[in-house]
Parts: C-alpha cells; sequence; structure tokens
C-alpha cells in the first residue's frame, strides 16, 4: 500500500469592494481551489460562514485600525454542514456587508481593508472522516489580498 502524499492545499482568493451608499460596502471574496485534490474547510470565522462572527478582514482609516464590533462566536465541535467542500478548480463566492461589522464614519475618505483569516480546519476530503473533533483540527491560514476602498 502506498502511503498518502502530505496535505496539500492550492487555494486562490480575492476580494473586491462595492460601494453602494457611503454608509454600505458590500465585500465580495472569491476561493479557488487551484490543488490537484478536493479539499474540506471549516467554514468558521471565514466569510464563507455567511455571516460575521469573526475578524477575518482588517480595516484602517485615517485614524488607524478600526476596531471590530461584529459577533464573535463560542462553539462546540462541528457538524458536517459548516464545512466547505472544493473539488479541484471548483470556485466559492461570498458577499458580506462591512457596515455589519465595522464603524467607519469618522474613519476618513478612504479605507484599507486587509482579508485574512485561519481556515480552523483543512484537510484533503476522503483522508478522514469529517468533522473531525475539536482536538484533531488542522488549522490553515488564507490571505485574500487587500484593497483601497475610497467613500
Amino acid at each position: 500500500m502506498t502511503p498518502h502524499p502530505p496535505n496539500t492545499f492550492a487555494l486562490s482568493c480575492q476580494v473586491q469592494a462595492r460601494v453602494l451608499a457611503p454608509a454600505h460596502i458590500e465585500l465580495h471574496f472569491r476561493l479557488r481551489n487551484d490543488g490537484p485534490q478536493a479539499v474540506q474547510l471549516l467554514r468558521w470565522g471565514s466569510p464563507f460562514e455567511g455571516a460575521w462572527f469573526a475578524p477575518f478582514v482588517r480595516v484602517q482609516g485615517a485614524q488607524g485600525e478600526l476596531p471590530y464590533r461584529g459577533a464573535k462566536m463560542k462553539r462546540g465541535d462541528p457538524a458536517p454542514d459548516d464545512y466547505l467542500a472544493l473539488r479541484p478548480g471548483q470556485t466559492a463566492e461570498a458577499l458580506v456587508r462591512l457596515e455589519e461589522a465595522f464603524d467607519w464614519s469618522a474613519a476618513g475618505r478612504e479605507l484599507q481593508v486587509s482579508a485574512q483569516w485561519r481556515w480552523h480546519d483543512a484537510q484533503v476530503a476522503g483522508r478522514s472522516t469529517t468533522p473531525r473533533t475539536r482536538d484533531r483540527h488542522q488549522g490553515l491560514d488564507q490571505a485574500c489580498g487587500s484593497l483601497r476602498i475610497s467613500l
């Protein structure tokens, strides 16, 4: 029997912004599995969870970094539907509203947004049982780029 190669992940990520009004900014995230194997990523604390439950972006205004004001969540072990599955070449997209987690009313006319987070658990699909208990998670850092937003 040939042993499995180590987990390899080739994920590319991009973030774009659309100013809907000075107080409303939509962030669009696009994640692609550029690797040769299907992957499973625990959505927690990422934009692919569908809401703000952790600060997966940093926002800078004229006075410095803006504090995160979104929800935070304590969790037990994940359920199977907490994972995002991506086949090779597959893309996932997520939209979130920046005003749901940050207040930039006194930040000036430009914002610098940097998107990065840690997948709490990342694995090659089929290598082990999903979901894994929290003590067996293997995290993975994800950079998704940065952008400047003019208000």
